[in-house]
């Protein structure tokens, strides 16, 4: 006899009316909904990879592969209630599948880098027992199907609660991220004022992630770079020819170079063995450079990079690129899933699966140059930050702008970080180069004939690149040389560049410019380098001047 006419007879028995199973949630208090888990336990996955990456991955990254996982979750639970006539039942098979999908990837990864062996070979074992645990709940559930009720709400707290731990590290990441941080040490000694004829130049702040010096280009690339800069001093520019990065990660640089300021202090003040590096991005976006010329009455505008440590999200104009295919989360997502078996079974299938979040990284990386050129059109006065991630790892682009081929999931390490051996990593390097050189010349021309007044341009490398690299060893003196010589080149109208360093670095970059055409008398710093590793960020090395081929001043301390 169906379940409901049963129900029906017993409720007629006692007087009451019947209970309703076929409608999802009913009268049922939220806590003892069935349904209610699967959807929690279906969005954890994303909330706890977007937790775990929120200083990289922007909120908005999770919207999509959430509503995704609760669609799926929903549809799954009520598909399996139409089959097995059990809602509670249907609920917990959609949960125990979830959580075993979800967590597949993960138990792969961890094996792979704790016991190594080779590439299938802990599909061999895990598939077979995660099958096997899910058939043993399906049929331990089924045949306790009748308590399964009782059961619910404990189900629905767990996933509750589970959820929350990330969700609180989301929140008290946000609540701090927009807070100002500023160090003693970095604070206004000499306040910009206005040019007297009134006529304030646009500042386009450009970052070409990873943009290695000249003469490492040659020695270690084999690559003549004479042509572009050739073509940056026909318009104007001065390149600094022995020009070197003052630290050797992204969030180091810019935290130093927009503040005008080395990062010693910063240091003191979260601890040297500390790796929290939220102090840096909020630096980042809460900058000094930013804050003296919104002062002034300049615009600020930013673009999105992908890489949110670096991102000016509450920018008076904040330009986010569209997303193109998935997203690095997504990519994330499903690395850490089941369906990373498809991934890993595709050269025993002969098929080549597209890896998720490089074509969303090249309609990036392309967003941001066309907007550029077209950035004069804003009107000024602005302050034009942008930080593109290139010619810094993925390799995305061959030399003639092509699509490059994938056989890894998306991945920003670089040096060894990077998975593909250092031959691959020169030869990828060079085409990158190849490709935004003549990007990069585009845009110089379009926003100059497209300015009224002369712009300043500053053109940088935040570091140098990093084929040789371990960040797990002591550098060798080529490594440092490779990774902390960097492009540095100025478009300053009206500017004599002769009295500018040679060796000029990102710390100075804004004090120049502030002395120059705002009246301020900041002192410049000793240009230093300071190598650290991405595991010990504050663990400050400080590079001899002569392995950076220049020694004509002493160093001092940070």
């Amino acid at each position: 006899m169906p379940e409901e006419a049963i129900e029906s007879k017993r409720a007629a028995a006692v007087g009451k009316p019947p209970q309703d199973k076929g409608r999802i949630g009913g009268s049922t208090a939220i806590g003892s909904s069935p349904f209610l888990h699967p959807s929690l336990f279906a969005i954890l996955p994303v909330v706890s990879s977007l937790a775990g990456n929120i200083e990289i991955f922007g909120l908005h990254y999770a919207l999509r592969p959430m509503l995704i996982m609760l669609a799926v979750a929903e549809g799954a639970a009520v598909v399996l209630w139409k089959i097995l006539r059990h809602k509670e039942l249907a609920a917990l098979v959609t949960t125990v599948f979830l959580v075993l999908f979800t967590s597949y990837g993960h138990v792969i990864i961890t094996i792979r880098f704790f016991l190594g062996g080779e590439f299938l070979s802990p599909h061999i074992y895990i598939a077979p027992l995660w099958v096997a645990m899910f058939i043993f709940v399906v049929w331990a559930a089924s045949r306790e199907r009748d308590r399964l009720g009782n059961f619910t709400g404990i189900m629905n707290a767990t996933a509750a609660i589970a959820l929350a731990v990330p969700l609180i590290r989301i929140g008290a990441h946000e609540a701090q991220v927009n807070q100002l941080w500023e160090p003693e040490g970095i604070r206004e000694s000499s306040f910009p004022r206005a040019t007297d004829d009134g006529q304030m130049p646009d500042i386009y702040y450009i970052i070409l992630d990873g943009y290695g010096r000249e003469d490492v280009l040659k020695d270690v690339y084999d690559f003549d770079n004479a042509g572009f800069l050739s073509f940056l001093e026909e318009h104007g520019f001065f390149v600094a020819g022995q020009s070197r990065a003052n630290y050797a990660q992204t969030v180091l640089s810019l935290a130093s170079s927009l503040n005008m300021e080395y990062l010693g202090e910063v240091a003191e003040d979260v601890g040297e063995s500390s790796q929290n590096v939220r102090p840096l991005a909020r630096l980042v976006r809460h900058n000094q450079v930013r804050r003296l010329l919104e002062g002034l009455g300049y615009t600020v505008v930013a673009l999105s990079t992908g890489y949110r440590r670096t991102e000016l999200e509450d920018a008076d104009l904040f330009l986010r690129a569209p997303e193109a295919g998935l997203t690095t989360l997504e990519s994330l997502l499903i690395e850490t899933s089941g369906l990373m078996t498809v991934y890993d079974l595709s050269p025993l299938l002969s098929f080549h699966p597209a890896y998720p979040g490089y074509l969303s990284h090249r309609s990036r990386t392309l967003f941001s140059l066309r907007e550029l050129e077209e950035m004069a059109r804003i009107a000024g006065p602005k302050f034009v930050f942008v930080h593109i991630v290139i010619p810094h790892p993925p390799f995305v682009f061959g030399d003639d702008g092509q699509e490059v081929v994938q056989n890894q999931f998306y991945e920003l390490g670089d040096a060894s970080d990077y998975l593909g051996g250092s031959t691959e990593y020169i030869q990828r390097y060079t085409a990158q180069l190849e490709f935004l050189n003549p990007q990069i010349e585009q845009v110089i021309e379009k926003i100059i004939s497209s300015s009224g007044v002369p712009p300043i341009i500053i053109i940088q490398g935040d570091h140098g690149p990093a084929a040789y690299l371990n960040w797990s060893k002591p550098p060798l003196e080529s490594d440092l040389r490779e990774r902390m010589t960097i492009l540095s080149a100025y478009h300053l109208p009206g500017v004599d560049t002769q009295a500018i360093s040679n060796s000029i670095s990102p710390v100075n970059t804004f004090r120049v410019l502030f002395n120059e055409y705002f009246g301020t008398q900041y002192d410049l710093l000793p240009d230093e380098s300071y190598y650290s590793s991405t595991r010990h960020p504050y663990e400050f090395m400080q590079v001899p001047r002569e392995v950076l081929g220049n020694s004509a001043v002493e160093a001092t301390a940070p």
